[in-house]
């Protein structure tokens, strides 16, 4: 059988994301001789099994830090934090702030790459554990005898969802993960978010920047917020992102991609950019740029209006 190989190369230029087309390639395969006829499946055959119920589906992504406890030997504190990656499966990182003073060390990663630099703890995954709920653990380790105030760290969690990067804050918690078992965990995270999730998320208080009227002459700059191989029904996401503002779709090079704002000036279009990065959960939002409705490179368009 001969499949043709191809995509595409996608980059950041000048706030302005930028695609290239890849050469495509046909790859044959071939049945293997040491595999019985009769067990060999073609591929236009094949189907995927229907996903397992999982009592953790209707749980939301999140990470929550059990608050530091000092070790017997008095010697660091242990950080236990539990993760709930829900149905993602790659690229996610998680960053603790380590207090000045303070070293981090590794004891238990699930599977990710730990780093600790300039007073930032991170685990790294590339791909997540196929458990959805998992535990982490390091040790806070004092330079000169300090010691850990409570509240003292701050953390964040990433993960990718539909193409886009969401950042939500890691929650400290009176609860113990130590030696947990799964069914455990799914009970301790259903005790945090039962309460939330009998309130509506409060929307956090901001002035909009309010946008030029809508006009698809002449050169104009908008703010992406993502892009995703299938389109997102509703509102509900970036309501939940504190996303103010008429949101436009366009579908290009195969992506649906969702816009806000509308602005001549690109100082004012770069002062929403930094609004929704302060706002909302989304830090991968960029600038883009029109002209007579159809995009061009930022810089041309700076270039075109004599703005910087």
């Amino acid at each position: 059988m001969n499949f043709q190989s191809g995509g595409k190369f996608s980059f950041v230029e000048v706030e302005n994301r930028e695609e290239i087309e890849l050469t495509k390639h046909t790859i044959k395969i071939l049945p293997s001789l040491e595999v019985d006829e009769a067990l060999m499946v073609d591929v236009n055959d094949f189907t995927e099994d229907e996903p397992l119920e999982s009592t953790t589906e209707s749980l939301a992504i999140g990470c929550y830090r059990q608050k530091p406890f000092l070790i017997q030997s008095g010697d660091g504190w242990i950080v236990n934090l539990l993760i709930n990656r829900g149905k993602t499966e790659k690229l996610a990182r998680l960053e603790e702030v380590i207090p000045v003073g303070f070293i981090a060390e590794n004891i238990q990663d699930a599977s990710a790459i730990f780093s600790y630099k300039s007073g930032i703890a991170k685990f790294l995954w590339m791909t997540l554990p196929e458990d959805p709920l998992f535990v982490v653990t390091y040790k806070i380790i004092p330079e000169i005898g300090q010691k850990l105030r409570d509240g003292s760290i701050e953390g964040y969690y990433s993960y990718m969802d539909y193409g886009s990067s969401i950042r939500i804050p890691v929650i400290e918690k009176d609860i113990n993960l130590t030696n947990s078992k799964n069914r455990d965990l799914a009970s301790i995270i259903e005790h945090i978010q039962k309460p939330e999730s009998e309130k509506t998320k409060p929307v956090l208080p901001q002035k909009l920047i309010e946008p030029d009227p809508v006009n698809k002459t002449g050169i104009f700059f908008r703010i992406q917020i993502m892009a995703a191989s299938k389109p997102i029904k509703g509102d509900s996401f970036f309501k939940s992102n504190n996303i103010q503002g008429h949101i436009y779709t366009e579908f290009q090079n195969g992506l649906y991609k969702y816009t806000t704002g509308s602005y001549k000036q690109y100082a004012r279009a770069r002062e929403h950019l930094l609004q929704i990065q302060r706002n909302s959960g989304i830090t991968e939002a960029f600038i883009c740029a029109y002209q007579e409705g159809k995009r061009i490179p930022v810089k041309r368009a700076l270039e075109l209006t004599n703005q910087r």
